[in-house]
C-alpha cells in the first residue's frame, strides 16, 4: 500500500512506541506525530495548543523520545506555546 501510494512515511498519531516500532521493523518508515492531531481534537477539548504546563510538556517531550528511540525517523508536534508555565 505504502509503495502504490507513493508515501515516503506513515504518519503515527499516538505515543505508542511498541506499535510505532512493530511499523517501523516491517519496513516501513515512520513519522510520529504528538500533541494535538485532528483525529484527536475532539478528546483534547477541541483545536487548541497542547503542553501549556510544564507536567504536560514533559510528558509530550517524554512521548517524543519514546517514540525516536522506536525508530521513528521523525516526530512532529503542534500548536505548543513557545513557552510552557513554569
Amino acid at each position: 500500500m505504502i509503495k502504490d501510494a507513493g508515501c515516503d512515511a506513515v504518519k503515527f498519531e499516538r505515543p505508542a512506541p511498541a506499535r510505532a516500532a512493530a511499523i517501523v521493523e516491517s519496513g516501513i518508515p515512520v513519522m510520529g506525530h504528538l500533541g494535538l492531531t485532528p483525529q484527536t481534537a475532539t478528546a483534547l477539548g477541541g483545536f487548541k495548543a497542547q503542553a501549556r504546563n510544564m507536567e504536560s510538556a514533559r510528558k509530550l517531550l517524554t512521548d517524543a523520545l519514546h517514540l525516536e528511540a522506536a525508530g521513528c525517523l521523525l516526530w512532529c508536534s503542534r500548536p505548543c506555546p513557545r513557552r510552557s508555565d513554569a
